[in-house]
């Protein structure tokens, strides 16, 4: 597996076999689009996709795209039809490799966590992150090529209920303090002076890189 894989699946939420089956003619680098639609079967051939809903546009952050761009000008193989991930002689990459070598590399790292890890963790990594940041789940499933946003809600219903709820709780709390106190509540500090508040967030953004 090459470090691009675990660099790139966490922030764009595609399958592995969509992953591997994507061409250079897919990705649009100026526009920070990719454009899903194939995937790579096990034997490495190109095939339909999972549902006519997975046929999709991803939005890509600005890190992913410099690294695709810097993918594009190391690759040997990068005419328009070329797959974007392939061995030295350019053919697709048989997904139980990749998996066997991101299983290596997470050994390698000392990772650890309640499952099993697997690069279908780090397309569940990319949606929870979208939750997060309260993006509606229309949204996600479309970036994720579910068929229907019932199904995101079927796997992901309860972070969409964290983040609902902790807006809602911090807004009630808010409420009663200003009503109790009668004057506007001080954000805490930290030791160096930093806001309680960019502290714990910087926390979360650090622990959602994993």
């Amino acid at each position: 597996m090459s470090a691009l894989h675990g660099q790139l699946l966490p922030y764009c939420g595609l399958r592995i076999g969509e992953t591997l089956g994507l061409r250079w003619c897919d990705v649009n680098l100026d526009a920070g689009l990719l454009h899903v639609r194939q995937q790579l079967s096990r034997p490495c051939v190109p095939k339909q996709l999972k549902t006519p809903a997975a046929q999709r546009q991803v939005v890509l952050a600005p890190a992913p795209v410099t690294l695709l761009r810097e993918h594009w000008l190391a690759a040997p193989h990068k005419a328009p039809g070329d797959l974007v991930f392939t061995n030295s002689l350019g053919r697709g990459l048989d997904y139980r490799d990749v998996g066997e070598g991101f299983r290596a590399a997470v050994k390698a790292a000392g990772l650890t966590g309640p499952g099993r890890l697997s690069l279908h963790s780090l397309r569940h990594t990319y949606a929870s992150l979208l939750i997060a940041k309260g993006l509606d789940v229309v949204f996600v499933s479309r970036q994720l090529g579910h068929a229907s946003p019932a199904t995101t809600l079927g796997v992901y219903a309860h972070l969409f209920d964290q983040v609902q709820h902790a807006a809602t709780a911090r807004a009630a709390l808010e409420e009663s303090y200003q009503a109790m106190t009668g004057t506007q509540p001080r954000e805490p500090r930290g030791p160096a002076g930093r806001s309680v508040v960019a502290l714990m967030v910087a926390g979360e953004s650090g622990r959602g890189a994993h």
